[in-house]
C-alpha cells in the first residue's frame, strides 16, 4: 500500500512514490493479485505495451525488496505475460529486466521492473536479446 513499509517508505519528489499522477499513468492496481506493488505505463517506451512493475515502497534497489514484494511483482508478472500482452498487445513473448544504479541505466532511484511486450519482426533478429546493447559484448573473456 502507499506509505506502508517503514522508513523512506515514500518520496515526495519521486515520480513512482506518486502512482496516477498525471506523469505516472496508472495501468493497475489490485489488491488481490500483485501485494504492495503495482504497474504503469513507461514513459518512454521500447515498444507499444511496455510497463513496469513498481513497489509502492520507495527503494532505490531492487536487492532492497522485501520477499512480499517480490513475490507481489511475480504475480503481477504472471498476470501482465498470460493475461494482458495476449488480449491487449496480441503477443505472448516478452523481455523483462531491472536497471539498477545509473551505470546500469536506472534513470529513476525507485526499484522497479520493465516488462517489454516483443512481436515477431519488430527487431532484425531478436536472438540474444538484450545482448544487442552491448556491441562489445564477447562471454569468451569472463
Amino acid at each position: 500500500m502507499p506509505g506502508s513499509g517503514g522508513p523512506g517508505a515514500v518520496s515526495d519528489s519521486c515520480l513512482f512514490c506518486r502512482p496516477g499522477a498525471p506523469d505516472n499513468e496508472l495501468v493497475r492496481t489490485a489488491p488481490e493479485i500483485g501485494a504492495g506493488c503495482y504497474v504503469r505505463r513507461d514513459n518512454f517506451p521500447a515498444f507499444v505495451g511496455h510497463v513496469e512493475i513498481v513497489p509502492y515502497r520507495h527503494v532505490e534497489r531492487l536487492s532492497d525488496l522485501t520477499a512480499q514484494e517480490w513475490a507481489g511483482m511475480g504475480e503481477l508478472l504472471k498476470f501482465i505475460a498470460d493475461e494482458c500482452f495476449p488480449e491487449h498487445c496480441d503477443t505472448n513473448a516478452y523481455n523483462v529486466g531491472g536497471n539498477v544504479g545509473v551505470p546500469a541505466g536506472q534513470s529513476q532511484p525507485h526499484a522497479h521492473l520493465h516488462v517489454i511486450p516483443r512481436r515477431a519482426g519488430d527487431v532484425a533478429d531478436p536472438l540474444g536479446g538484450i545482448r544487442a546493447a552491448f556491441p562489445n559484448f564477447a562471454p569468451h573473456t569472463w
